[in-house]
């Protein structure tokens, strides 16, 4: 029936690119998405998980010993360490505040030494800004040792006799003025056993 004053409503039918073309671009958002949730996610777990990653690559190294000859030498002898909390008695830990640069603010300065006769290939630790009622402000998880020197906070294996400072980078600015004092938490102490035994030669394994 003719309406002479209606509207008219035309369907036009989307072509089969076009309709490909729209399927193909949610397909893609949909994945860029999913691989920067992942991303994010797996970069938030390392940095609260840090401390205790380069001891699991080494624990799954030792547990499998076929690993472990695939590795580069350099980095097979690397982690072949052993942990030790009674060695913490050969190690002095400092950390105090100092002033900021030009842009202001507060400093944490760690100050690591071994008295020992050891290789130190792994000291991990908690770093907890405390304000003057000793009430914890912020934390950081810090290496202090690393098997191998790669930068950043990857500094490498602290010989005997050898004393290592690092800073402390933190982002919380709104604490700075309350930040009075640090304390330093070791949470795993790794000593380097020497280069690996070779494949005839009995192999006494410590955890």
């Amino acid at each position: 029936m003719y309406h002479e004053n209606g509207t008219t409503v035309v369907n036009k039918r989307m072509s089969f690119l076009a309709i490909t073309v729209i399927s193909l671009s949610m397909i893609l958002i949909t994945a860029i998405v999913s691989v920067t949730g992942l991303a994010v996610y797996g970069l938030r777990v390392l940095d609260h998980k840090s401390d205790s990653l380069v001891s699991l690559v080494g624990e799954a190294a030792r547990a499998l010993p076929e690993i472990r000859a695939a590795l580069p030498p350099a980095l097979a002898d690397a982690i072949n360490d052993v942990r030790e909390p009674g060695y913490l008695k050969n190690v002095e830990i400092a950390a105090r505040v100092i002033e900021g640069s030009r842009s202001g603010g507060k400093r944490i300065v760690v100050e690591v030494q071994n008295n020992g006769d050891e290789i130190v290939s792994l000291l991990s630790m908690r770093i907890i800004g405390l304000d003057s009622e000793n009430a914890p402000l912020f934390e950081r998880s810090e290496w202090a040792a690393t098997p191998i020197q790669i930068e950043d906070d990857w500094r490498g294996p602290l010989l005997p006799r050898e004393t290592r400072r690092f800073p402390v980078h933190c982002y919380y600015r709104d604490s700075f003025d309350e930040l009075e004092k640090v304390a330093c938490e070791v949470t795993d102490v790794r000593v380097w056993r020497g280069a690996p035994k070779q494949a005839d030669e009995p192999v006494d394994e410590q955890i």
